[in-house]
């Protein structure tokens, strides 16, 4: 009679455990939702980093003061800093031009760094060939001055120890070589043809150093014409003491009738348009959206800035499409 019981209560038992581990099985049913975004057209454009903040002394290429600030390597000479531009927006950017703030009045000579703008020491890069970087100033502007006493001036123009600008104005154009990282003062005259704008330009062979003198006679310089659009006038200039001229300074002289607008300029594509130079973007072409293009920041302190600190802006300017 016990086995018989026991026999039933281990095949309810078997029963339950069956029964109870019995998978349950889910059903799905799946109903679609369609989802659509439309993106509107907007150009964003960003710029990495922000704030460059350099130092250094007059003659010299300065250094960034934020170790973050990436050097480009690529040459010796360099003396780079990278910076990053991005099209964080929805449509192309398919080109990219600059400008830089400039002093609205002559700062050299003051012994007022206020009066300075970064334009007389910023110059940029898009060059991506290695060991042969080339940066071009974003636009610097020159301002007439007495020539030294010790300078010989072109033929037709007066001695100067009884200067005027009558028929000829001087300028320096201030900057510093970073081969030898070393300032150099290229002392150029403009003579006058019916105007300054269709005159003729004369530029030192070399420049003016700590170590030397420069061109000190300029009665045998040839000279270089300007050409002439009417409002003003300009001249391709390449100058450089480097034998083979991979780190030459070069750019548009640009000058109006009057000569008292003088500039020397390159990647500000508004400032040579003046003169209908072609002048360079610093990026012409496709920048698609989230993509992301590095350039060059260098900054020279020529001789003779005051001590002090000078703040000023450059602007990234893209440009794109937006249809509609």
């Amino acid at each position: 009679m016990n086995s018989e019981i026991g026999i039933i209560v281990t095949i309810v038992f078997l029963f339950l455990v069956t029964f109870l581990t019995f998978p349950v099985i889910a059903e799905e049913k799946t109903t679609e939702v369609t989802v659509q975004v439309t993106v509107s057209q907007i150009l964003i454009v960003d710029i990495s980093p922000k704030l460059f903040t350099f130092s250094g002394f007059p003659g010299k290429v300065a250094d960034p003061t934020d170790p973050s600030i990436t050097r480009d390597t690529s040459s010796v000479y360099s003396k780079g800093y990278y910076f990053t531009v991005t099209n964080l927006g929805s449509v192309n950017i398919t080109s990219i031009k600059v400008r830089a703030d400039l002093p609205t009045s002559n700062p050299w000579g003051q012994g007022n760094p206020a009066l300075h703008q970064i334009g007389d020491f910023v110059l940029l890069s898009n060059d991506t060939t290695a060991g042969s970087v080339k940066y071009y100033y974003v636009a610097q502007r020159l301002w007439s001055t007495v020539p030294p006493s010790y300078v010989v001036p072109p033929s037709g123009c007066p001695s100067p120890y009884s200067w005027d600008e009558s028929e000829c104005k001087f300028f320096i154009l201030r900057t510093a070589f970073t081969k030898y990282d070393d300032g150099e003062d290229w002392y150029i005259f403009i003579k006058k043809g019916a105007n300054y704008t269709d005159g003729a330009v004369y530029v030192a062979n070399e420049p003016r150093t700590s170590t030397q003198s420069g061109t000190t006679d300029f009665s045998s310089i040839a000279s270089t014409s300007l050409t002439s659009n009417g409002n003003y006038g300009y001249a391709y200039l390449k100058l450089s003491s480097d034998s083979n001229r991979i780190y030459s300074l070069e750019g548009y002289l640009i000058v109006n009738t009057t000569a008292n607008e003088v500039y020397f300029a390159y990647w500000d594509v508004d400032k040579t348009s003046l003169a209908s130079a072609s002048g360079v973007y610093l990026w012409n072409q496709n920048l698609v959206s989230g993509a992301s293009k590095d350039f060059r920041m260098q900054v020279r302190i020529p001789f003779g800035v005051p001590a002090g600190t000078i703040s000023g802006k450059v602007y990234i300017i893209a440009i794109g499409s937006i249809s509609g």
